[in-house]
C-alpha cells in the first residue's frame, strides 16, 4: 500500500488533500500543530488516517511517521501576506526552517517524493498574464520570498536525490477556508458578509484580477504529482483555474448566488498585493495531465452550501 504524509493536514487545503488520498486508499499520516487547522475538518477521515499533534520544526516529534513512507506533502506553513511584513522573522522561521528541517528528515528516511505547497505569490507584479513557469519571479512580500526559498530548498534537496516538485497554488478556495490572508479567502469573506447582511469589504478598486481554484481541484493535483511518472524532480508547476475574474465580477456573482443587490466598501490596496495574477496551466496538463474540473460558479455554490451549514444559516 503506498503510503504519504501531509504536513498541515487539518489545514483548508490540506483536509481535502488527506479525503482524496483516503479516498484512494492511501494510507495517510498528518503532522499539524493546529496553530491553523482544525481537528474538525478531517473529523471524517479522522480514524483513517495516523494523526501526529507537532510543529514542523520539532523533527524528533514527527520522523518516526515517515518509517516507510513513499511521498511527502507538506503544506504547512504561516500565509498571510499583510502579516508576513509584521512578523516577518516569524516568517522565515516556520516557513524556511521548518521545510529545511522537513526535507533533511525526509533525505533520512530515503523518501521517493516531495510535494511543496508553494504559491503564485512568487511571481509578484507583472503586466504579461497569463503567468508561465518561466515568467520572471519578483516576489512582493516577506510571505512570496519564504515560498521561492522555499522552492530553491526543495531544488538543492533535488540534486541530492530526493524527487522534489512545487506546485504553486493560484488563488484557493472552498469549504472550510478561513477568512484571513490574501485574496483567495475574499471568497468566504464575501460570503460571510452577505450571511451577516453586513458590507463586504474591497481592498483596492475592484478591477484586480485572480485565478481562483477549487480546493477539490487542488487535491486532485497533488495526488496526480504523487502519481505522475514524468521527470518533475526540481520542477515548479502552475496551479489554477486558467481563468480571469476580477474582484468586482466575483463579488457581483456571489450576491447574484444570494439573491440579493448589495454593495461593497471600498479601502486602500494592501501591501503586498498586485493588479493580476492568471495561471497558465499547460506545463500541469503536459506534465501531470490535469486540469480543474470545477467552474468557479459551481465551486462557489458549494462553498455557499458549506458556510450556510456551519453558521446555521
Amino acid at each position: 500500500m503506498n503510503k504519504a504524509l501531509v504536513t498541515g493536514g487539518a489545514g483548508f487545503i490540506g483536509s481535502h488533500l488527506c479525503e482524496k488520498l483516503v479516498s484512494k486508499r492511501i494510507k495517510v499520516s498528518v503532522v499539524d500543530n493546529l496553530s491553523t487547522g482544525r481537528i474538525e475538518n478531517i473529523s471524517k477521515i479522522i480514524n483513517s488516517i495516523d494523526f501526529c499533534e507537532a510543529s514542523i520544526l520539532e523533527k524528533d516529534s514527527f520522523i518516526k511517521l515517515l518509517d516507510n513512507q513513499t511521498t511527502v506533502f507538506h503544506l504547512a506553513a504561516l500565509r498571510s501576506v499583510p502579516e508576513s511584513f509584521e512578523m516577518k522573522n516569524k516568517y522565515l522561521k516556520v516557513n524556511l526552517e521548518g521545510t529545511r528541517t522537513l526535507l533533511e528528515a525526509c533525505a533520512e528516511k530515503n523518501i521517493k517524493k516531495f510535494v511543496f505547497a508553494s504559491s503564485c505569490s512568487v511571481y509578484g507584479e507583472q503586466k504579461k498574464q497569463p503567468l508561465c513557469e518561466s515568467s520572471p519571479l519578483i516576489p512582493a512580500s516577506p510571505y512570496a520570498e519564504t515560498k521561492l526559498a522555499g522552492e530553491q530548498i526543495c531544488t538543492e534537496f533535488s540534486k541530492q536525490g530526493l524527487d522534489c516538485v512545487s506546485l504553486r497554488y493560484f488563488n484557493v478556495y472552498g469549504p472550510r477556508q478561513d477568512c484571513s490572508g490574501g485574496y483567495g479567502s475574499v471568497i468566504p469573506a464575501f460570503v460571510l458578509s452577505a450571511l451577516a447582511g453586513k458590507k463586504a469589504v474591497i481592498h483596492g478598486n475592484g478591477e484586480q484580477t485572480r485565478d481562483f481554484v477549487f480546493a477539490g481541484d487542488v487535491a486532485e493535483a497533488n495526488f496526480a504529482a504523487m502519481q505522475s511518472k514524468a521527470n518533475l524532480n526540481g520542477v515548479a508547476i502552475n496551479i489554477g483555474s486558467g481563468n480571469s475574474t476580477s474582484v468586482t465580477a466575483l463579488f457581483n456573482l456571489v450576491q447574484e448566488l444570494f439573491g440579493t443587490k448589495g454593495k461593497p466598501e471600498y479601502f486602500e490596496k494592501r501591501t503586498g498585493d498586485v493588479d493580476n495574477a492568471i495561471a497558465d496551466i499547460s506545463l500541469s496538463e503536459k506534465l501531470l495531465s490535469w486540469q480543474p474540473q470545477t467552474s468557479l460558479k459551481e465551486g462557489l455554490s458549494k462553498t455557499l452550501e458549506s458556510l450556510r451549514c456551519d453558521f446555521g444559516k
